[in-house]
């Protein structure tokens, strides 16, 4: 069922690309565009593969994913209660306890960020879960979409002039190493 959900999420994903005005890059043919979401996945897909190898313990995401599981299950058992996990209260006792089953981080402070990042990552794939049946490849594939968007975004933004320009631009946004392997942000 997994691949069957991944399969079309893929095909979906693609005709976007393909067929999205918002895809296209000034000087560079269309058929570019696609070999950059390409790469993207397939980068994606060697990233886990190599982050799963190095830990085969568990990975940390795949314990945020867990816990963005078991808030999305809140939502059928207790909307209210995960109304005010996803944001809206979280000062009772009721939520301080069902936030913590959901992640030991869940209240963690961190001295360096003014949020705590864990429950943002854990709100957002609970909300995917309405989407992808559960499965974490999928809303891998999903993020990987979201970050080409994010990536395409950056592009139009800095809006290149020249086919020198347009290539950095590309360069830049698509295939400088922080970006294209900014997959431990995506895995998560």
């Amino acid at each position: 069922m997994e691949y069957i959900i991944l399969s079309v999420y893929f095909i979906l994903f693609v005709a976007i690309v393909v067929k999205c005005r918002f895809f296209i890059f000034k000087t560079f043919p269309r058929k570019y565009v696609l070999i950059l979401f390409l790469i993207k996945i397939f980068s994606a897909t060697i990233f886990l593969w190599i982050y799963t190898f190095h830990y085969p313990q568990g990975l940390d995401s795949e314990t945020t994913f867990q816990s963005s599981v078991k808030l999305y299950q809140i939502s059928k058992n207790d909307p209210h209660l995960f109304i005010r996990l996803m944001g809206f209260s979280d000062n009772d006792e009721q939520t301080l306890q069902a936030g913590i089953q959901l992640n030991k981080s869940w209240f963690k402070d961190y001295e360096q960020n003014f949020i705590n990042e864990n429950r943002t990552v854990i709100r957002f794939h609970a909300l995917l879960n309405f989407f992808s049946c559960h499965f974490y490849k999928v809303h891998l594939l999903m993020l990987c979409f979201f970050v080409f968007c994010g990536s395409f975004f950056l592009y139009h933004f800095f809006q290149p002039q020249t086919k020198k320009e347009d290539f950095l631009c590309v360069f830049a946004c698509f295939l400088i190493p922080s970006t294209l392997f900014w997959t431990s942000g995506v895995l998560k």
